[in-house]
């Protein structure tokens, strides 16, 4: 029953992990582009969430942070989601300079991991408190 259970939360965290991450895109977009600066872009921008969202469920899965976190501090557990989650944002900065012949916006880049860091966290936090509170 245990083991079930922690399939199921292993793959619903995984789920939302991939639509934090698209979503924390566009909402980066539409704030260095629309809040900002109200400047036109490429819409090629949207089309990036997909490769963003993949290379952030493949940092965090290599790093760990798909484990059972029960015993491990919630400071250790943020410091590997920071670690994974700047390893997929170099490592699709690094992707997109060699394959996309576009400009991306540092600003956009920079909101994005800043929003995704915030959002993976409190997400994190309140998963840890919720499975807490159901293990009592």
């Amino acid at each position: 029953m245990l083991k079930s259970f922690e399939k199921g939360v292993s793959v619903t965290q995984k789920i939302v992990d991939l639509f934090i991450s698209a979503l924390c895109w566009f909402l980066a977009i539409w704030i260095r582009f629309y809040f900002v600066d109200q400047i036109p872009f490429d819409s090629n921008y949207y089309n990036l969430a997909g490769p963003l969202a993949f290379l952030t469920y493949y940092f965090f899965s290599k790093s760990g942070i798909y484990r059972s976190h029960r015993m491990s501090t919630l400071g250790r557990e943020l410091a590997i989601l920071l670690k994974a989650n700047f390893l997929a944002v170099i490592s699709f900065v690094v992707l997109l300079y060699f394959v996309n012949e576009a400009k991306l916006s540092r600003a956009t880049i920079i909101i994005y991991l800043s929003l995704s860091t915030v959002t993976f966290f409190i997400f994190r936090f309140a998963l840890r408190h919720t499975l807490r509170f159901l293990r009592r």
